[in-house]
């Protein structure tokens, strides 16, 4: 197993143009062979290219959505089904981790509700011995604290983690798109969205994300945003 490095991702993806592809349906608003088109395609999670969704149903997305994924970007847990199968079929370079092998913040809200995979995240690691193709980036706790403590010490989404990762890699562009912090409350394209047990004291945050994200952009000239997302940062700003 090859294990990469924070210094490994930034000689990976600097001065690379990079499409980010989030599992928001405003991703399908993609022109044909637009994302498919940068240097490096990485996809969140459950993504959606081709294949039969949780109700039976054959899907096919690439016109607008592409094929393929260069790395794939995960929290690994158990609502994560893309299996190795699947994603040496679509010839994966590595596996980048949201989480640490680590116990980070599990709360007494955890414990009292047996949730203690919401902070302790070395299950994840211990059930995935074996599944991986590629090499792993796993981040280290101190540098997955400071991005929790960024939110209000809150668990960051799967997609804006990636972006807030890949925005230290000193990318010549980032493409952002299929993100919409939820407001459609869907993701993988197509399905519904589960926020979560909101008593969670450490639940996930879209519209802090989203106000994050604007500081970022602010502050990031190599960020292209799909035209939707666009939208949602300009009406902030008007706000």
């Amino acid at each position: 197993m090859q294990y990469l490095k924070k210094s490994d991702l930034i000689d990976i993806f600097r001065g690379k143009r990079v499409a980010i592809v989030g599992s928001g349906p405003t991703a399908l608003e993609n022109a044909s062979g637009y994302i498919d088109s940068f240097d490096l395609v990485v996809r969140i999670n459950n993504y959606k290219t081709k294949g039969i969704d949780t109700r039976g149903r054959p899907y096919d997305y690439r016109p607008h959505l592409g094929e393929r994924c260069d790395y794939h970007f995960s929290f690994y847990g158990g609502s994560v089904r893309k299996t190795a199968a699947e994603l040496k079929a679509d010839g994966i370079k590595g596996h980048l981790c949201k989480c640490p092998n680590d116990d980070c913040h599990v709360t007494p809200w955890h414990k009292k509700n047996h949730q203690e995979q919401g902070g302790d995240f070395r299950p994840i690691y211990r059930r995935r011995d074996g599944f991986w193709i590629a090499p792993v980036y796993v981040p280290e706790k101190a540098h997955y604290m400071e991005l929790f403590n960024s939110l209000g010490k809150h668990v960051p989404t799967t997609g804006f983690a990636c972006i807030w990762e890949l925005s230290q890699c000193y990318c010549d562009q980032m493409y952002i798109t299929g993100f919409d912090f939820f407001k459609s409350s869907k993701h993988n394209v197509d399905e519904m969205w589960n926020p979560g047990k909101q008593d969670d004291p450490i639940k996930h945050m879209p519209d802090l994300e989203e106000q994050r994200f604007r500081e970022m952009v602010g502050r990031n000239s190599t960020l292209l945003l799909d035209g939707p997302l666009k939208k949602i940062v300009l009406r902030s700003r008007r706000q």
